[in-house]
């Protein structure tokens, strides 16, 4: 399986794979962070999909055999290990142990997806954010560090966040300056400081417990 992949280091929106074409790699996400994401007719981009160190993405398409529709790019510096496609197959095709593996790692994304959508669409817009910076720097700060971790720094910008959950740069903002003013996290160019990852998810929390 060596021989048919290959190591690459990216800089951060560093564009892996374009949408419309067929992918000729499994990519997997050894630091950073990846993204899977699609430009709206009004030019904004929109990011739906993120996959954290340990994960891979991009089975559906080299299973069904489906070009992509949308652009697979790195939204911070990453390391990626690009396995061929067609050992994907083949070791999807004969491996249980594999076959179950690439489904966990789809399941596993879908599922993030699903709840973000969820608390989006029941939640106020800080809450929205306050869930995406919480997962950041869970699954990102946590395999960094390899412990669990309750802060963590994120080299993401408020344009990236925005672009994630789908509001304006604007919103962002005043959703990121009521969470500083919570003291539950800080800010910088280019990077947010997450101060507590229970603060974030409590702030949450509470908004699903009201609606349900």
């Amino acid at each position: 399986m060596l021989s048919t992949s290959r190591l690459e280091r990216l800089a951060a929106k560093e564009l892996i794979g374009r949408r419309g074409d067929f992918p000729d790699t499994w990519t997997g996400v050894l630091s950073g962070i990846v993204k899977a994401s699609f430009h709206t007719v009004d030019g904004r981009t929109h990011s739906f999909v993120l996959a954290y160190p340990g994960e891979w993405i991009e089975e559906c398409d080299i299973i069904n055999a489906t070009c992509r529709m949308y652009d697979i790019a790195t939204l911070t510096q990453a390391t990626v290990l690009r396995i061929s496609a067609d050992t994907f197959r083949t070791l999807n095709s004969n491996s249980f142990e594999f076959a179950a593996f690439a489904m966990k790692a789809l399941t596993s994304r879908h599922m993030r997806l699903i709840v973000r959508s969820h608390v989006d669409r029941i939640s106020s817009k800080e809450a929205s954010v306050a869930k995406l910076l919480a997962e950041l720097t869970e699954f990102s700060c946590a395999a960094r560090q390899g412990a669990c971790v309750d802060s963590g720094e994120l080299f993401v910008t408020q344009e990236d966040v925005a672009e994630i959950v789908g509001l304006t740069r604007q919103t962002v903002n005043e959703a990121i300056n009521s969470l500083v003013e919570k003291k539950l996290i800080g800010k910088r160019r280019g990077r947010i400081t997450v101060q507590s990852i229970g603060g974030l998810r409590s702030s949450f929390s509470a908004v699903l417990a009201a609606a349900a």
